[in-house]
């Protein structure tokens, strides 16, 4: 289980909701939405009812709170890597996500 933590080099429990795109099968991107459980420094424990392997690449794109960013708005557009899979304490599955780059986040005023 993931504790809850104000120290930023714990995950914290966040509820955020997010978008990624991978490339299916046939070499299509494919958009889904999901959700985060915990945020840490290097990445995320996300809820999705989409079934990913480990290793897959995903394209993000999600919205952090005032709370973490300190902006009233603050839209992220990333990618990351599928590290581990997660069985969440609901029973449904979670993907540990290792953002593989952070860019700087667009502030809308």
């Amino acid at each position: 289980m993931i504790s809850r933590s104000k120290d930023a080099s714990h995950p914290r429990l966040q509820r955020i909701p997010l978008h990624f795109s991978y490339l299916d099968v046939c070499g299509q991107a494919v958009e889904n939405a999901a959700e985060t459980v915990s945020i840490g420094t290097n990445g995320f424990l996300m809820k999705s009812s989409k079934r990913l392997k480990l290793g897959a690449l995903l394209a993000l794109r999600f919205r952090l709170p005032v709370e973490i960013s300190g902006n009233a708005v603050c839209d992220l557009r990333s990618s990351g890597r599928v590290v581990s899979e997660h069985r969440l304490e609901d029973g449904t599955v979670g993907y540990k996500v290792e953002l593989a780059r952070v860019p700087a986040a667009r502030s809308e005023r």
